[in-house]
């Protein structure tokens, strides 16, 4: 499959993420909009570097973005981001309760901004070309 598919594919991927973590935070699952806003922008930052013919793996938005020498404002949306990647989803990252019980309204709208942002970054280099 050619490269320009597979961009292609992972930003459709990361808008779909996207989508579903507003659609997830105004149902009140804070929790998987925040989890979902970090798919979001992993999706989309695999975009960039098939874009640039690279492959990159790993979770960590934060290295990913590093990678592509962002500016600090997005490697600190990166790292909010980065919190989410397990704990959204993980009981034992938690001393006690489940990761429904510390999500809420103020995390998970800053989750989605920060993809929000970041997709637009991801966008803006890929329009760049």
């Amino acid at each position: 499959m050619s490269g320009t598919r597979r961009v292609e594919d992972w930003l459709r991927q990361g808008e779909a993420a996207l989508g579903a973590a507003k659609k997830t935070l105004a149902l009140g699952e804070y929790w998987l909009s925040c989890f979902l806003a970090h798919q979001a922008t992993e999706a989309a930052l695999k975009a960039l570097f098939h874009s640039l013919g690279e492959e990159r793996r790993g979770h960590s938005l934060l290295r990913l973005l590093e990678g592509l020498g962002a500016p600090e404002d997005l490697l600190d949306a990166g790292r909010r981001l980065d919190r989410h990647y397990l704990q959204s989803r993980y009981v034992n990252t938690f001393y006690e309760g489940a990761p429904i019980d510390y999500y809420g309204l103020r995390e998970a709208e800053e989750a989605v901004k920060d993809a929000e942002q970041l997709l637009e970054y991801c966008k803006a280099r890929l329009r760049q070309g």
